[in-house]
């Protein structure tokens, strides 16, 4: 599994794809072929790790910092 999680990042950044979306796309890709985890518990640790309000500060920031400038 660790190999096809390796093989199916490089491919995605050979492409051109974003580092985050190859990421993201590999775990799905290696997490789909193993089969023990179904794919519904992925969207929904996606969902729910999203509505962070930590997280929030991020965006904030750099929206912050593009209005100062």
């Amino acid at each position: 599994m660790l190999i096809l999680l390796a093989v199916t990042f490089l491919i995605l950044i050979v492409v051109g794809s974003p580092i985050a979306f190859s990421m993201g796309i590999a775990s799905v890709v290696a997490l789909a072929y193993d089969g023990n985890v179904p794919l519904i518990i992925v969207a929904h640790r996606i969902a729910t790790g999203s509505q962070n309000f930590a997280w929030l500060a991020i965006p904030l920031f750099l929206l912050a910092g593009s209005l100062m400038d």
